[in-house]
């Protein structure tokens, strides 16, 4: 699923984690470069995520995301 530069900002990936709450377990690829994402935005994407066994490539370059954050999505997606 290819969503770069769409300016989706912490709201759109909320509302986009919570529009596809339980289709995910099947998503390879995610690629949300250059939009505007946070910390909050990883935090929704992260359970949204967080029954995804099958993801193999997420791309977030070009946001505003901080070390610890991407950490911890680091953490939990190689824990699953």
């Amino acid at each position: 699923l290819e969503l770069a530069a769409n300016r989706l900002h912490d709201f759109g990936i909320k509302a986009m984690a919570q529009a596809l709450k339980g289709h995910w377990a099947s998503l390879i690829f995610l690629g949300l470069q250059e939009n505007n994402i946070s910390d909050e935005g990883v935090t929704a994407l992260l359970e949204a995520l967080r029954d995804n066994q099958e993801l193999q490539t997420l791309e977030l370059d070009y946001n505003a995301i901080s070390d610890s954050a991407l950490s911890a999505l680091t953490s939990a997606l190689t824990a699953c």
